[in-house]
């Protein structure tokens, strides 16, 4: 087998490509590795950049913030466990920038709007934490079942049909 466990495309592996790029032999890159990676968290940016052009054009007393949480919940269809930490630093950021470049209103208290919006990243990190160990676990059981089904594969050929006396 040349690529490893991790490839869909070359060895009947349920996981699918991850991320961490996964070497053949010769030391090359599997190509459904980009392809699979660059598809799945590019809906995460793309939503991020929508939702924080709707922050920078409502007033800053719409909790528009809330909405940040769906760039990491699309995280989860990632293989990757890192991009739900990152997608929810930016996130942050974001909401940080929102909050200073927003309009603002003289009939809201900033300060309740800063205690809000640091609620709103909390839970944001809270929220990708667990993204996080769902995309481990997930690769994992991935993983766990690839490995079984290879062993139960590799016991029915070793069992085979030979006879005692001819293997003696």
């Amino acid at each position: 087998m040349l690529w490893s466990p991790a490839c869909r495309a070359h060895d009947g592996s349920p996981t699918g490509c991850d991320a961490y790029a996964h070497p053949n032999i010769t030391g090359e890159r599997c190509p459904k590795t980009l392809e699979t990676t660059n598809r799945g968290s590019t809906l995460p940016l793309r939503s991020l950049a929508i939702v924080f052009a709707i922050d920078l054009l409502t007033p800053i007393r719409i909790a528009i913030w809330v909405f940040y949480m769906l760039p990491v919940v699309l995280c989860m269809w990632v293989n990757r466990p890192s991009v739900p930490l990152a997608t929810a630093a930016v996130s942050a950021v974001l909401i940080m920038l929102g909050f200073a470049y927003s309009a603002s209103d003289p009939n809201t208290s900033r300060e309740v709007l800063q205690i809000n919006r640091a609620m709103g990243i909390l839970v944001l990190l809270v929220m990708a934490a667990v993204a996080h160990l769902y995309i481990k676990l997930r690769l994992a059981v991935q993983r766990t079942v690839w490995l079984q089904q290879g062993v139960a594969q590799l016991n029915l050929q070793l069992r085979g049909g030979h006879r005692p006396r001819r293997l003696a």
